[in-house]
């Protein structure tokens, strides 16, 4: 059964890597970003649903560290591409949003990063801490824009392009995790947090530039 399940995980994981960079580096909105970005979507939701099927999994083995990573990251790549398409809906509704889903996703995310952190601080797993930190921030920042009001005419668009990058990351960040830990078990402490933390320490500072590059051309900057 896990065989099954890992096999699934790793295949869409795959799926979205091999598509992620299509949809950043083409026309926005043409139909080569919408082609590989439904590509992005299909592969990553695979790889969170059976991420978390994968955490049970290992939880009910006692397996425990697993099982805690596994379940934040997939919530952390199901709500960032849930957060994605969901900010496409406010284009043309800027109001609050009206549905339940919008909200109760971060929520959930939100509340499984909390009890990553106290997990992590129990037992003393300092990335993991870090990690699921990461995680209730994007929680916290996507259910304040479901709640309120867009702030700008292209809120909607920098919302979609930041949870989508999210994603991208939370996809690099398990894929280097998961493959450094299998060719490298035995890595010494003082560099085995950098498969954890490279992806977010290179990728956010580009990333967040690209969305300033999107507010000046918008002139929102």
């Amino acid at each position: 059964m896990r065989d099954i399940v890992l096999g699934i995980h790793v295949a869409g994981g795959f799926t979205g890597l091999c598509t992620m960079l299509v949809p950043l580096f083409t026309k926005k909105g043409g139909p080569w970003h919408r082609r590989a970005g439904w590509g992005f979507v299909a592969g990553m939701a695979t790889s969170a649903a059976s991420g978390l099927v994968l955490s049970l999994i290992f939880l009910a083995a006692g397996r425990t560290d697993v099982g805690v990573f596994f379940g934040v990251l997939s919530l952390l790549l199901g709500e960032g591409v849930y957060a994605a398409l969901a900010a496409i809906r406010r284009k043309k509704a800027p109001g609050p949003s009206p549905h339940l889903l919008d909200r109760a996703f971060p929520v959930v995310l939100g509340l499984a990063a909390l009890g990553a952190i106290v997990y992590g601080f129990v037992g003393g797993h300092v990335l993991m801490v870090v990690f699921s930190t990461i995680a209730l921030l994007t929680a916290a920042g996507d259910l304040r824009f479901a709640s309120r009001p867009l702030s700008s005419r292209m809120a909607w668009w920098y919302q979609h392009m930041a949870s989508m990058m999210g994603a991208c990351i939370a996809a690099v960040t398990a894929f280097l995790v998961v493959n450094i830990a299998r060719l490298a078990p035995n890595l010494p402490d003082v560099v085995a947090w950098v498969p954890w933390i490279l992806p977010s320490a290179v990728m956010v500072p580009i990333f967040l530039t690209w969305i300033r590059h999107y507010r000046i051309k918008f002139r929102e900057a």
